[in-house]
């Protein structure tokens, strides 16, 4: 078993952040098809529009929402079959995740986030305020064809850097142009204009001269926690227990703990499973057999990564499959 300390601990912790998906009912996944999954997540309260960002992009081109969290209301670490953008209206007390790197944005920032890497904010000791944002999904097909057709740039090229500070007059257009791609989200009406709206996004992207952001030193304990996050990213596939981290580090686990509670809003065990199991929404969908994507993330077995996996996102890894492939 690689996380016999770990699957107890999280077991019995009832601090865990809400699943992504509520609960389906009993029934082989068999037996529910993509519609069946999408009408039960509306009767529980869920939109479709909820569904789509949370989980898979239904729409062809691209997506806008706006969107606001607080240390109350924190997001646990996960990752997207597709492309999206932040744009950060309100970042006091916020920094940010992307795979093993913490990044520090500022208003008018945008983070961007490949398809398949894990991400999550973070909050900051005694933060008062929210995460302001808009975020802008886009389908992973549409900018294959996108590039494809125009060869005006490689993808890299335009979300090759996780932090983008752009010049503030350009920050300022970027605003206006993803709070007009909010209004044509709800509006579900326009598509050209939609169109219209991303290629404009990406060729201020393209053209924008901006810096390449690195991870910024607050304190020590900041440094402690950048190195953590990237040995839990470079190891979580391996046993790893608090004390074992504890003595990699030359730190007591209570050490550990406190900073991964009070930085991770997660104790070490969770953020340990989130990132196995966002590791596992991956490779879920390239192709590997249960038990391969099991043993690749950890887990000693598909019944612990079921059970793991069904508490955290509510459907089962099969399911999940199914629902994004059909």
């Amino acid at each position: 078993m690689y996380l016999t300390e770990g699957v107890s601990s999280m077991d019995n912790d009832n601090s865990q952040v809400k699943p992504i998906l509520p609960n389906m009912p009993s029934g082989r996944s068999s037996q529910y098809s993509a519609t069946d999954y999408r009408r039960y997540f509306c009767q529980q309260g869920m939109t479709l529009h909820d569904l789509y960002n949370r989980l898979k992009m239904y729409d062809p081109y691209a997506q806008f929402h706006a969107d606001e969290n607080s240390a109350q209301d924190p997001i646990c670490l996960h990752s997207h079959s597709y492309y999206e953008l932040i744009y950060c209206l309100q970042t006091v007390g916020v920094s940010y995740l992307v795979g093993p790197q913490h990044y520090f944005p500022q208003k008018g920032d945008l983070i961007c986030i490949l398809p398949g890497v894990s991400h999550r904010p973070l909050f900051s000791e005694g933060m008062s305020g929210s995460f302001r944002r808009i975020v802008f999904n886009l389908n992973t097909e549409f900018v294959a064809r996108l590039f494809r057709q125009y060869a005006v740039a490689a993808p890299e090229d335009v979300f090759g850097s996780a932090l983008i500070h752009p010049r503030p007059e350009i920050s300022a257009n970027l605003q206006q142009m993803f709070e007009r791609g909010v209004e044509l989200s709800a509006e579900n009406t326009s598509k050209l204009e939609m169109i219209a709206v991303v290629l404009q996004i990406l060729s201020t992207l393209e053209k924008t001269s901006y810096h390449r952001s690195t991870r910024i030193k607050a304190s020590d304990r900041n440094d402690i926690l950048d190195d953590l996050i990237q040995y839990i990213d470079q190891n979580f596939s391996q046993k790893l227990t608090l004390n074992s981290v504890a003595e990699h580090f030359f730190v007591s686990p209570s050490t550990i703990s406190h900073i991964c509670n009070d930085r991770l809003q997660a104790s070490f065990y969770q953020f340990v499973q989130q990132r196995r199991l966002a590791e596992g929404q991956r490779l879920i969908l390239n192709g590997l057999t249960m038990e391969e994507v099991s043993t690749k993330i950890g887990f000693s077995n598909y019944q612990n990564f079921y059970r793991a996996f069904k508490k955290a996102y509510g459907i089962s890894p099969k399911e999940y499959r199914q629902l994004l492939t059909q």
